[in-house]
């Protein structure tokens, strides 16, 4: 779900009255805090709310549509919590958040291992900024979300001082004028999960230094928003992938980058400008369930003969593409008007299932001729004048 469309789910769950679904079985610090914020009349700004079997808090989800700086500062007192939910909502016609600021209290916990932070704006283009040095959290972080705001360049050199970081990923719009550099991040070497979505614009020109430092567990790539027209050799290092997405970018040649690749199992590279051939490596990946190359400039040669593939989106204004095979699986009931597959020898055309012998349908079964008109039978109808000997027998 795109995090501009958060704000519909919050504006839903306040309009009802709120009830803290384990109010009578909170315990130890959760009571304690769901106490505070009841006196406060803002519970509605706690919906979440776990203790470990000491009691001690370890996960907390807060909003800002009612909360104050008092009850941010009381709820983040703990430094037992371990995973940290942050949201907050920006103002609306008929209502003012009186808290607006990114918890500094944040930085203070030193056992923090996830930490999830979003803006959800009234209008859906509104955005916010997280102050510089706000990001430098503790260094037991391994997993952090960021959705919702505008970055800056000391956002990301925030985030680079997070050496135990495993899994990152922003939402954010920055246009071409609010550029940053990703450089900073090439020290964190722990990242098996990266996903960077810009709903702005602004180029980069190669895949950042972060993903390749993280060659030995990175598994899941995704990167949009960001025009990407070349895809380095560095490429063959990411072998351990098994998710890449670079759908929306400005892609040229990318697929002969992904001949060792052999884990993968979901790539979109849609809606780029890629000219190329497709590799029959990918008859090969075992693993491969999903595969989309829809919305490019060209894909020609051969559709992939994958009988592990689950999903494959062409697109039919390729006119250089032929089908191998009907009959696998993630093929049938499609709409593409692809001629099937010639080789150097074209009995080596698939038996035709509905009749019809042609380019598209295939050759007749052994014994049949295929008539002038294109269709199998037995017969002069079918064998004699006009009969098609590359789909079948002729007298």
């Amino acid at each position: 779900m795109k995090f501009n469309n958060i704000l519909k789910s919050v504006t839903l769950a306040l309009s009802i009255p709120f009830v803290f679904a384990d109010q009578k079985e909170m315990t130890g610090d959760c009571k304690e805090i769901v106490d505070f914020f009841t006196e406060k009349n803002v519970l509605s700004s706690i919906p979440k709310c776990e203790v470990d079997n000491n009691g001690n808090v370890v996960s907390i989800e807060l909003n800002s549509y009612y909360i104050t700086e008092e009850c941010v500062k009381k709820a983040l007192s703990y430094n037992t919590i371990t995973n940290l939910t942050y949201t907050k909502v920006g103002a609306t016609p008929s209502h003012n958040p009186v808290y607006n600021n990114f918890p500094p209290e944040i930085a203070n916990l030193t056992n923090l291992e996830e930490f999830i932070f979003s803006f959800s704006g009234y209008r859906s283009y509104a955005k916010t900024s997280i102050p510089a040095g706000s990001l430098k959290l503790s260094k037991t972080l391994k997993k952090l979300i960021i959705a919702g705001i505008t970055a800056t360049q000391s956002n990301i050199d925030d985030i680079a001082t997070l050496t135990n970081l495993e899994y990152l990923k922003l939402n954010y719009f920055n246009r071409p004028s609010e550029e940053f550099s990703y450089e900073p991040l090439k020290i964190l070497h722990n990242i098996s999960f990266l996903e960077l979505d810009n709903e702005g614009y602004f180029l980069l020109e190669d895949i950042p230094k972060v993903a390749y430092e993280s060659y030995e567990v990175l598994n899941h790539l995704a990167i949009h928003g960001h025009g990407l027209d070349y895809i380095s050799k560095y490429m063959a290092y990411l072998k351990n992938l098994k998710y890449l997405d670079l759908s929306g970018n400005n892609i040229k040649y990318i697929l002969g980058r992904l001949n060792n690749h052999e884990k993968l199992e979901y790539v979109d590279l849609s809606r780029n400008a890629i000219y190329e051939d497709i590799p029959e490596f990918f008859n090969n990946y075992k693993n491969l369930k999903y595969i989309n190359l829809s919305e490019n400039q060209d894909i020609r040669g051969k559709t992939i003969n994958n009988p592990n593939l689950e999903t494959c989106i062409y697109d039919n204004k390729y006119e250089n593409l032929c089908i191998t095979d009907k009959s696998i699986k993630c093929l049938k009931d499609n709409s593409y008007s692809y001629n099937l597959c010639k080789t150097d020898n074209d009995n080596d055309l698939p038996y035709t299932t509905n009749g019809q012998c042609n380019s598209k349908d295939g050759k007749c079964q052994p014994g049949q001729c295929c008539s002038k008109h294109g269709w199998c039978g037995t017969g002069d109808m079918y064998c004699g004048a006009g009969c098609q000997k590359e789909f079948g027998n002729c007298n």
